[in-house]
């Protein structure tokens, strides 16, 4: 019963994820995170590649010159 349920309310947001499964099959891509890893790298220096931007990525400044795809 209970997983009817999560299933339930967590289907309208999977159905939009499920949209993206193999949208860019063999494609390179940057999936960029947040971290501490990250205060180290100069995100302008990413060559333009598909970019998935997770979490408190799309906070930092360089994320605003970006031409990101997906956050």
């Amino acid at each position: 019963m209970i997983k009817n349920l999560l299933y339930k309310f967590s289907s309208p947001i999977l159905n939009r994820v499920f949209k993206l499964h193999n949208i860019h099959q063999n494609q390179e891509c940057y999936i960029i995170g947040d971290g501490v890893s990250l205060k180290w790298i100069d995100l302008h220096d990413l060559p333009k590649k598909k970019i998935f931007a997770l979490n408190w990525a799309v906070y930092r400044n360089e994320f605003q010159d970006l031409n990101f795809d997906y956050a």
